[in-house]
């Protein structure tokens, strides 16, 4: 917003009590706005995923709604998308959308628990080649104590930069054009999907769980 049209709207804010008791109102609302916004579009996002994956053999597969079920306020970066569980431990691993409120990012990319099998350097190192290799743009390693991402990156496509999703021009995306942005991210998260279901998939084949 330039200088001037701030200038503007202040103005006509500070014009008359009637405006400014509705602004302060609006102000006092914007994280129950912006939840309600995130929470439309997290909910046509996962019908897309799945009427998708039906393709697929998800049978051992669950939602993880971290982000759904609270996409607004306090510390913790939550996550939204599939996981599974693998190996000895039964630790989960899986593939997700990444927030961190009010104005953190949207990441995404593929994640697991430290104690998962999965999670050893050379797992690791061939998902990362893996995914680099397959077009996605070059993913990141970063880890907090809560879970490692094996493989992320931040929401920057050509057509659009969903890379912070409480931008005011992604919020008003998010709620006008709900359908392109499904699409955009749902198509993107469904290639990581199946690329990451099939080297698990042979990873498991290879090295099955002791009985």
């Amino acid at each position: 917003m330039q200088m001037n049209e701030r200038k503007i709207i202040i103005e006509h804010v500070l014009e008359k009590k009637e405006n400014l008791e509705m602004a302060l109102d609006i102000i006092s609302l914007t994280p129950e706005i912006h939840s309600c916004i995130i929470k439309t579009f997290l909910g046509e996002l996962k019908v897309f995923i799945c009427e998708e994956l039906d393709k697929l053999d998800m049978s051992q597969w669950k939602w993880e709604t971290e982000l759904y079920n609270k996409p607004y306020g306090g510390k913790k970066n939550r996550i939204f998308g599939v996981s599974s569980k693998f190996g000895v431990l039964q630790e989960p691993v899986g593939i997700a959308l990444a927030g961190k409120p009010p104005n953190g990012s949207f990441d995404i990319g593929v994640f697991s628990s430290p104690t998962n099998e999965l999670c050893n350097e050379p797992m690791k190192d061939y998902l990362q080649s893996h995914l680099n290799n397959k077009v996605f743009r070059l993913g990141r390693y970063w880890e907090s104590e809560s879970e490692i991402w094996i493989w992320f990156h931040s929401l920057k496509f050509s057509n659009w930069d969903y890379t912070y999703w409480a931008h005011k021009d992604t919020l008003i995306k998010m709620h006008t054009d709900p359908c392109r942005v499904v699409k955009d991210i749902g198509n993107h998260l469904l290639d990581i999907i199946k690329e990451v279901k099939s080297v698990i998939d042979a990873w498991v084949e290879q090295n099955p769980p002791a009985p």
